[in-house]
């Protein structure tokens, strides 16, 4: 898959990128891959003869579908591969990089995270980050994007699973850990994702059931 950035549009100073603008890159994916994929999402896929995408009457971008097996120079196995320009990131720059807040969105257009850049580098601050189907994942701190600092962990029902500290994207410090329900079962230190052995609460269905020493998975020594 062909993965470059091809245009921008929006502001610049002494000719960069500064203020708020629009990336796009040009993506090529086999058209069998990408039918199923954006069928998820959207009911019909149109493409007339200008080659422009339309879902649901929605004007996606434009797209060149190209039949391989018709030109030997360029034959990959004869399958069909869907060419396209897409929106990749909007929102600010500085000196010809991201810096700020922006939207990042990924190659079926799906918005994957929303929050802050720092010189060039994604990821960088407080942000939200979300599933294909628009479902918050994480909310909170990130650092050269990974999760670090304090942050929320929700499901995809939309259901707290974890909330509290963050180290490289692993749990890593004090945090509370629920259940699939969002209901409280743990609280305490964590190490690199892992319970951590010391004092913590253990709860069921949110009630608090036990409050002192945890090591290696057990309370009290038992």
């Amino acid at each position: 898959m062909i993965d470059d950035f091809v245009y921008y549009e929006g502001g610049y100073s002494n000719n960069k990128k500064e203020g708020k603008g629009k990336q796009y890159k040009s993506v090529e994916i086999e058209f069998s891959k990408f039918a199923n994929q954006i069928k998820k999402k959207y009911k019909t896929i149109n493409i007339n003869s200008y080659g422009d995408i339309i879902m649901n009457n929605v004007f996606l971008g434009n797209a060149i579908i190209i039949d391989e097996s018709k030109h030997n120079q360029m034959t990959k196995n004869g399958k069909q591969y869907f060419c396209y320009t897409l929106l990749c990131y909007e929102g600010l720059f500085k000196n010809d990089k991201r810096n700020g807040k922006g939207k990042e969105y990924d190659i079926f257009g799906n918005l994957i995270f929303e929050g802050e850049y720092n010189n060039g580098l994604k990821w960088a601050g407080n942000g939200k980050e979300y599933d294909e189907n628009g479902n918050l994942l994480f909310e909170g701190e990130y650092q050269e994007g990974k999760k670090h600092g304090k942050g929320k962990e929700y499901n995809k029902e939309g259901n707290i699973l974890y909330e509290g500290e963050f180290k490289y994207s692993d749990r890593n410090g004090k945090g509370k850990e629920y259940d699939k329900f969002g209901h409280l079962i743990f609280e305490g230190e964590y190490s690199f994702f892992f319970r951590k052995n010391g004092k913590a609460k253990l709860y069921d269905d949110g009630n608090l059931w036990f409050e002192g020493e945890y090591q290696n998975g057990k309370i009290n020594g038992r």
